[in-house]
């Protein structure tokens, strides 16, 4: 199944959900398909350039998990090579902006933490029936600097 590309809509609408939830410090607009809803700020890997995302996740204790999914897309988003050349980077949940540390979870975690994507939202399960790639789980876990 070949993966969908965004609209110029689609894309429009990503930009107006995550400024309606920064500028309401998160009470509008934090669930999408049942899931709560955070900002992952990253620097990109070839401009330096800032850059915001508005991403599902999963809560593991202190630990945000999210999935690198890009619709199903045959490439990762762009935030995933930013995350790989600079896994220490910011998120904001609700009103707090939290310093993380992303890695890749890797085999049985992964696999763990995918399914309970897929349980999450359905969507997750037609994402990877659209790819050959193994879409990445990524964790941000919460600097050690956040954690008290």
């Amino acid at each position: 199944m070949t993966a969908r590309t965004r609209t110029p809509f689609v894309k429009a609408l990503w930009r107006m959900h995550r400024f309606i939830y920064q500028a309401s410090g998160g009470r509008l607009w934090n669930r999408i398909v049942g899931m709560p809803v955070l900002v992952l700020h990253t620097v990109g890997n070839k401009t330096g350039n800032q850059h915001s995302n508005t991403l599902s996740y999963i809560s593991r204790g202190d630990d945000f998990i999210i999935a690198a999914s890009n619709g199903g897309a045959d490439t990762p988003p762009d935030w995933y090579r930013n995350l790989q050349a600079e896994p220490n980077v910011q998120v904001q949940v609700g009103r707090e902006m939290i310093g993380v540390v992303a890695r890749e979870a890797e085999g049985e975690e992964r696999d763990a933490l995918w399914a309970q994507f897929k349980q999450a939202y359905e969507g997750y399960g037609r994402y990877e029936q659209r790819t050959e790639r193994v879409i990445a789980v990524i964790v941000l876990e919460r600097a050690q600097a956040d954690r008290d």
